[in-house]
């Protein structure tokens, strides 16, 4: 009776494993009943099983998923792309395109944000820590109390225009040399 039982889990086992691997190579649920002979029903139960085993979120396995077709595209365009073909370089470079935005790596000033967000916490609970009032903002630095000036020359190295500039309020007074 045990035999039996050992028997029906594994091919139970074995048949969620060929559902999920052909619906990881991007397989409709549709399609994958029809090749096995299922209803449509019972493969969108063996998947939905078998994406609540997974110790992470469904929409972590899903993004996984998503992520692993387009590594599969990307190992299958790559030799071509770096021989040279140009369609395949740009297709590549979408795949590419299409991680990084999955991936949020393309919002830049979103990244940004949240990192000047962060920096200011550490700043302010570090001024906590040590026992000060946390600024609200950092201070303004000093007037800087200089000039400089700017030469200009022409081709025979004699000054055309010679410009000085306050340094602290970056007015500038020309001469012409």
């Amino acid at each position: 009776m045990a035999a039996v039982r050992s028997e029906r889990c594994l091919a139970r086992k074995q048949l969620a494993a060929q559902v999920i691997q052909l619906r990881l190579s991007g397989h409709s649920c549709d399609e994958i009943a029809q090749y096995l002979g299922l209803s449509k029903r019972r493969v969108q139960r063996i998947v939905e099983r078998e994406l609540s085993r997974s110790f992470r979120e469904p929409t972590e396995l899903l993004l996984q998923m998503e992520l692993d077709r387009l590594d599969a595209l990307q190992r299958a365009y790559w030799d071509a792309a770096i021989a040279g073909d140009g369609e395949a370089a740009d297709r590549v470079l979408r795949i590419m395109d299409r991680r990084a935005r999955y991936l949020g790596l393309d919002r830049q000033d979103t990244v940004q944000e949240d990192l000047g967000k962060a920096v200011l916490k550490l700043v302010t609970r570090l001024q906590e820590l040590a026992g000060g009032e946390p600024a609200l903002s950092p201070p303004l630095p000093e007037p800087i109390d200089a000039q400089y000036r700017i030469v200009t020359e022409d081709n025979g190295g004699c000054a055309v225009n010679e410009t000085t500039v306050d340094a602290g309020t970056g007015t500038s007074t020309g001469a012409d040399g």
